[in-house]
């Protein structure tokens, strides 16, 4: 009696892992599938912010958490001073990340490190990272998209200016963060 109620639990715990592991390599394969959608809508997103460097033509793409803090001038000063770099002209060097790769995976060393990356898995996030040529310079963009009903929405943007702009006066390299 005791050994098939174990037996019947052991059944059980194995059905667990299976679905577990079915559902991790779903979500794995949806994400590798949709590699290429990620990185269009991070360079359009980047361009439709650097055609005027206002946060405003890019407010519907911010997740929903953020929109409301977006219409501030604290918001609008990061791109205010990237404004000299111009519109896009190209992004090179697209690299989309998830929390799937062997480099994240092998930074686990705690339960908090393996619950956040979990967290990542689950939310479906993805980072954008590529080189974009303005019309003035550089810059690397680096747009963290995570999904919200069904879409990816913008959770983090960081631009980093490669060189020097000459219309800032105190010469040091402008960028942009904005972060849910």
């Amino acid at each position: 009696m005791i050994r098939t109620i174990f037996a019947g639990l052991g059944v059980i715990f194995m059905l667990m892992l299976v679905f577990c592991a079915s559902f991790f390599a779903r979500l794995a394969y949806e994400q590798a599938e949709q590699r290429a959608t990620h990185e269009h809508l991070a360079i359009k997103i980047t361009r439709e912010l650097a055609r005027a460097w206002s946060v405003k033509d890019i407010r519907r793409y911010y997740s929903s958490a953020v929109r409301p803090k977006l219409g501030t001038a604290r918001a609008q000063a990061p791109f205010s001073a990237l404004k000299p770099l111009g519109p896009l002209r190209y992004a090179d060097d697209a690299k989309v990340t998830t929390g799937w790769t062997h480099e994240e995976l092998r930074h686990v060393t705690s339960p908090a490190a393996a619950a956040e990356l979990l967290a990542e898995i689950l939310s479906k996030t993805v980072r954008v990272s590529f080189l974009a040529k303005f019309a003035n310079g550089f810059a690397n963009v680096t747009i963290e998209l995570r999904n919200e009903g069904g879409a990816m929405k913008v959770w983090h943007l960081r631009i980093d200016s490669r060189e020097p702009l000459h219309s800032i006066p105190h010469r040091r390299r402008p960028r942009a963060i904005s972060r849910a």
